[in-house]
């Protein structure tokens, strides 16, 4: 019994990986957006 994986596998794992940095990436934009968005009422002038 080899460990030969099926291409549907290796399709749906790499479909979770690309779901995952997806959503970090966005998660990272919409943190940034925001800081942006407050950092003059925030920032000391």
């Amino acid at each position: 019994m080899h460990n030969d994986r099926t291409l549907l596998e290796i399709v749906t794992d790499s479909a979770k990986d690309l779901a995952g940095l997806a959503a970090i990436s966005l998660f990272i934009l919409a943190v940034v957006h925001i800081a942006i968005a407050y950092a003059p009422v925030v920032k000391p002038v």
